[in-house]
């Protein structure tokens, strides 16, 4: 199943704090679209904590451009105390590269992400607590992965070339068949807002991207619409 987290309310907390941070990478970081800006935790332990003005709703969470351990125990703990003395905790499953789960609880204001793990120091490109939306028909295997490569070949006035090093990012389009006009409607309206959003190609896979999307329509027939839905993927480190 393909699926779509958007919509992130992580930067509309009112606060963000951690329990350890490092300086040169704060953990306002956590609240950017650009997952290279990364926040670094330099304890095996790592704890977050985002209050909101009132309790807020989200079905889904993505960690982005991470290097937790596989070993770590990671949990999202839901209250409406900002000291936690009482909270709802939900076990989140470790991925790689960018954690992501469906997430179904009622409202809460006070969300902490804590982490345990044997690694002296953590980092999290960016926290996304969003929407949860899977598309009902799966697409057509296989899926395209253009990459996009970023480097330069400069020629110096002597005529040497050289090579400025760039990064490696991956453009992702995938064929759907045809699904209903409502559906494709709702994905058309997550695609106008523009924002960077997680793309979950597979949930059996658990192959994801950060970045933004773009949806083609295609014949549109009686039973629905076919569509292609692509995404270019941010750098997750810096030229």
């Amino acid at each position: 199943m393909t699926a779509l987290i958007h919509d992130n309310i992580a930067p509309s907390c009112s606060t963000i704090e951690a329990l350890y941070e490092d300086p040169d990478y704060p953990v306002t970081n956590l609240l950017t679209d650009a997952p290279a800006d990364y926040y670094l935790c330099p304890n095996s332990t790592l704890q977050v904590d985002l209050h909101f003005p009132s309790p807020v709703i989200f079905t889904g969470i993505a960690i982005v451009n991470h290097n937790i351990p596989i070993d770590a125990a990671i949990t999202l703990k839901l209250s409406n105390n900002n000291n936690f003395l009482s909270s709802e905790n939900v076990v989140i499953t470790w991925n790689e590269l960018i954690i992501f789960q469906e997430i179904a609880k009622p409202a809460y204001k006070d969300i902490r992400l804590y982490i345990t793990s044997t690694a002296d120091t953590m980092q999290i490109g960016q926290l996304y607590l969003g929407s949860y939306t899977e598309i009902s028909e799966d697409p057509y295997y296989p899926v395209e992965r253009i990459p996009i490569e970023t480097s330069q070949i400069l020629l110096a006035d002597v005529g040497q070339k050289n090579k400025v090093k760039g990064v490696l990012t991956w453009k992702i389009s995938m064929n759907f068949p045809a699904i209903p006009l409502s559906e494709f409607k709702t994905l058309c309206a997550i695609n106008s807002r523009n924002e960077v959003l997680v793309l979950i190609i597979s949930t059996s896979s658990k192959e994801a991207f950060q970045g933004i999307s773009q949806i083609d329509k295609g014949q549109e027939e009686l039973e629905g619409v076919y569509f292609t839905l692509s995404i270019d993927q941010n750098p997750y480190e810096y030229q």
